[in-house]
């Protein structure tokens, strides 16, 4: 946002405060709202003269000599102002960014009919006692702005000082300074995260491109053949065109998922594909479509492949990160945590177990607590591949059972529907159709199925594309924008930080920005209306905030894809994002345009 300090502060409400019909009223919460870019476009100074003077702006107090806050007609600006210096002038920061420096970004211009000058950057290391300059002298002779980018990768507290060189009259206008922290590192889509095994990386993403076969276990319905096949956008592990299908029931406020007898279809989940006939031994097997139940009168509801990216960094964070969010959340848009104990405990993490509940956070239902449960669930839905794991001598069955068509049990010799070996029958713990066992769980073993593992270390390990810098106009005044707006108020601008020592070995302290609080929010008439059995229609409609880093990405938006465009997507909201959808109608088209070109940089 145009003007505002991104740098390490608390507060106890959003970025900026209440939205117009959303007054903050949740108890004092301390939030890092630390970024990864501090940008200075002077939008909120004022300084009218060119005597040496303090200036407080929303990034900090900077102190101006023979420089001023300009905003004449003359004056090179990319919003309403610019800061202007002359003869030997100097705009310098008062205060320090504790996070280092990569590079620093400065818009350059003549004021006016004025002739070329020259100019450096300075840097002080020890709170502006000493000071060296960055790079090489830069002549500014344009009036129209040039960009001016200096490599700094300065570790711990920097502050800067722009200082004219040439000690002549002639005026320069200098407007959106950008700072990246030092440690921000750079992701494009599919790289992994620092210090991750990059054999073992590439292992898993082979694991999770592969193609399945009725021998390894496809089917007997299924989406696709390849976890990779659905997450293709922008590279393996994003997000794709394909849009799975579900059904339901609502009855006097009520749902059902089809998921009990009498009237047992196997739940909400109609898959695209089948098996179809083919032959196992001398029998002749023919799997049929999955098919809607004839009662259901919720019909071909979507839900659209969602990217992957970062989402080890979400499964570490800990539950009460989550709460604070709600917590500082306005009440009118606050959202609500789910928890439930997890299908399959990450037995690296000691406070997960078979006992104890976790925060939801995967899905876009919020249905899953952890992405080892993530992992088993799309392998079963999605590829109808079953697996047998163990959990500290415990037999995690969850994911253990083959998805039917129309939840219609296929004879015997079919073998559960594909040409996967069968186990044997009648031990409890490895069902007879299970796909992929580890085996007997006795004397404490805990291991996770194999391609299971290769999944979650994938999905783990990728790192979330990094932000776009390149639009200094979009990522300032568009993400003003997007705030005032109450974007916020759900896709939540806060920095996360992962703890210390990560359980699942992501970076430890490591500052991201996902642009969602992943907490279910009552979308109105958005929501997708399926739930779980005796749910109610309000529960039905609620939605988890998608996050919106690598939105940029994607081709279509929304659950079920039914926007094609941000734009469109906006404008869709309902329910608790209804305010902020109103609001955003209110705006011109160019302030609307912002607010979308802010949204492709994250």
């Amino acid at each position: 946002m145009r003007g505002t300090h991104h740098a390490r502060i608390t507060v106890v409400v959003a970025l900026f405060g209440s939205v117009a019909g959303c007054v903050n009223e949740a108890p004092p919460v301390e939030l890092v709202t630390t970024a990864r870019t501090i940008v200075e476009g002077f939008e909120s100074g004022s300084k009218i003269a060119y005597a040496v003077d303090d200036v407080a702006i929303d990034t900090g107090t900077w102190n101006m000599d023979e420089a001023l806050i300009g905003s004449l007609d003359t004056d090179v600006k990319t919003g309403t102002k610019a800061a202007r210096a002359r003869d030997s002038g100097r705009i310098t920061m008062d205060f320090d960014r504790t996070t280092g420096a990569g590079t620093v970004t400065i818009h350059h211009a003549k004021f006016n009919l004025d002739d070329s000058s020259t100019w450096g950057l300075f840097v002080s290391r020890d709170r502006g006692t000493t000071w060296s300059q960055v790079g090489s002298t830069v002549t500014t002779s344009t009036r129209t702005f040039a960009t001016a980018t200096f490599t700094v990768n300065v570790a711990g507290t920097v502050r800067f000082s722009i200082r004219k060189l040439d000690g002549t009259a002639n005026r320069i206008d200098f407007d959106d300074i950008a700072i990246t922290d030092f440690d921000a590192p750079v992701f494009a889509p599919g790289d992994p995260l620092p210090g991750t095994d990059p054999v073992k990386f590439a292992a898993a993403l082979d694991n999770f491109a592969a193609q399945e076969e009725i021998v390894d276990g496809l089917g007997p319905t299924f989406n696709e053949a390849a976890c990779g096949n659905c997450h293709t956008t922008p590279v393996t592990g994003g997000s794709g065109i394909q849009v799975e299908r579900r059904f339901g029931q609502l009855t006097n406020g009520v749902f059902f998922a089809f998921d009990r007898d009498p009237n047992n279809f196997g739940g909400t989940l109609r898959q695209l594909f089948s098996n179809g006939t083919f032959a196992n031994g001398t029998a002749s097997c023919t799997v049929p479509f999955d098919a809607e139940a004839p009662t259901a009168n919720i019909h071909n509801v979507g839900r659209r492949t969602v990217p992957l990216f970062g989402l080890g960094l979400i499964d570490a964070m800990p539950d009460s990160w989550f709460d604070t969010l709600a917590a500082n959340e306005p009440t009118a848009t606050r959202g609500t945590v789910l928890r439930s104990i997890p299908n399959f405990p990450d037995s690296r993490d000691a406070n997960q177990s078979l006992t104890r509940t976790r925060v939801r956070r995967f899905g876009l239902k919020a249905q899953q607590t952890n992405l080892v449960s993530f992992s088993g669930d799309a392998y079963t839905n999605e590829m109808g591949i079953t697996t047998q794991s163990c959990y500290k001598g415990t037999a995690i069955l969850a994911f253990a059972f083959e998805n039917l068509p129309s939840g219609v049990t296929l004879p015997v010799a079919c073998n559960g529907g594909d040409l996967k070996p069968a186990n044997p029958p009648g031990n409890p713990q490895i069902p007879q159709f299970t796909d992929d066992v580890v085996g007997s769980c006795a004397g404490g073993r805990d291991e996770v199925q194999d391609d299971m593992a290769n999944f979650l270390f994938f999905m783990e390990h990728l790192a979330p594309p990094s932000q776009v810098t390149s639009d200094p106009q979009a990522t300032t005044t568009g993400g003003a924008l997007f705030q005032s707006t109450g974007c916020t108020n759900c896709h939540t601008s806060v920095a996360f930080v992962t703890p210390a020592d990560p359980f699942n070995d992501v970076p430890g302290n490591m500052q991201f920005f996902p642009f969602s609080d992943f907490l279910v929010h009552d979308m109105g008439s958005l929501g997708d209306g399926i739930g779980d059995t005796g749910d109610s229609l309000a529960t039905t409609r609620q939605m988890r905030t998608a996050p919106l880093w690598g939105a940029r990405f994607n081709t279509q938006f929304l659950h079920d894809g039914r926007a094609k465009t941000i734009l469109d997507a906006i404008l869709a909201h309902d329910g608790q994002g209804l305010t902020a959808r109103n609001n955003f109608s209110r705006l011109d088209a160019t302030s609307q345009s912002l607010i979308v070109r802010f949204v492709n940089t994250l």
